[in-house]
């Protein structure tokens, strides 16, 4: 057993606002006030702590803690920011292609194909280059 593990079993054996624990992060901020108390100088200090000051302290270690691992793991890191962005960029251009498909495109149900104007083909065969050299925008990003 780690020390992290003992003091932080001790911190929720013997919570330091005399309640247990309601959420995984206030067990976490009982086990560094059991740390913290475990310190010479600050052990005296934190036993004459009253108690609402004492429930204050843990419920703000708490939110502190369970912000922290909001930031850590649930936020999505700049790189990852910026290829979602390419991604959402380059599904645009597709959008607009499939809206001028809709729009301009004429379907021949013999050939199941929609057909365009020559300027039309060149339009669309654009919008398609464009979205994929977006997409490359975020495999050059990787490397």
């Amino acid at each position: 057993m780690t020390q992290a593990s003992k003091t932080y079993e001790r911190g929720n054996a013997h919570p330091y606002h005399g309640k247990p624990p309601k959420t995984k992060f206030e067990a976490i901020a009982l086990g560094i006030i059991a740390n913290l108390c475990d310190r010479r100088g600050i052990k005296s200090e934190m036993r004459q702590v009253d108690e609402c000051v004492r429930n204050t302290l843990v419920r703000d270690l708490a939110e502190i803690i369970e912000y922290g691992v909001y930031c850590a793991f649930l936020s999505p890191p700049a790189q990852l920011e910026s290829a979602l962005g390419i991604e959402a960029a380059a599904k645009l251009i597709d959008k607009k292609a499939e809206g001028y498909i809709q729009e301009f495109g004429n379907y021949d149900p013999s050939t199941g194909v929609y057909e365009f104007s020559n300027a039309g083909e060149e339009y669309l065969g654009t919008l398609a280059e464009l979205a994929e050299e977006i997409r490359a925008l975020k495999a050059e990003g990787a490397q």
